[in-house]
């Protein structure tokens, strides 16, 4: 998944100022902008489902403008989740556990905690073994349209004020 920021109009106002400063502004821009899309995006994934931001983030992968190439990409990318990560609790009957903020909590019956707290597991049969860990959603698909859609609103309606004050900024110093 990645977030693409189009520039309509600039050709008329590069024209008229120098390169270096417009390059040095779009690309202190993009960065500015690119940081604030992935913080807004934790914390929207943040108020629909029962993750912790350093999980979300830590699946994310940041590819930030250069001063030679001006382009920002966030890359989203995990396999599905096991269901540790959504605030499990062993009690008697199994493992409680709530994914989305807006369900309540979930009783799995038969699973527990194991490998060393990192993983709930369920048996597969009456036996013993084997086991089968217990997954759910994974980053990627906690990212929907709606989360998108409010995110690239937001970064498209700040653009213009952020590269005006960053452009300011660099056409003071020359």
């Amino acid at each position: 998944m990645e977030i693409d920021i189009k520039l309509e109009g600039i050709d008329k106002v590069v024209a008229k100022m120098r390169p270096d400063i417009y390059k040095k502004s779009l690309n202190k821009t993009l960065n500015d902008i690119g940081s604030k899309v992935k913080t807004q995006s934790t914390k929207a994934v943040r108020q629909r489902y029962n993750i912790k931001a350093k999980t979300v983030k830590d699946n994310m992968q940041v590819k930030r403008s250069r001063y030679s190439d001006l382009s920002f990409a966030l890359h989203i990318a995990s396999g599905r989740r096991n269901i540790i990560n959504f605030g499990a609790r062993q009690v008697k009957k199994g493992v409680n556990v709530k994914v989305k903020k807006t369900s309540g909590v979930k009783l799995v019956k038969g699973a527990f905690i194991g490998n060393n707290g990192r993983t709930v597991f369920k048996r597969v049969k009456d036996k013993r073994l084997p086991i089968k860990a217990i997954k759910t959603l994974s980053i990627p698909q906690m990212f929907n349209k709606d989360i998108m859609q409010e995110v690239d609103k937001d970064a498209s309606s700040n653009f213009n004020k952020r590269f005006k004050t960053n452009f300011e900024f660099y056409i003071s110093k020359a």
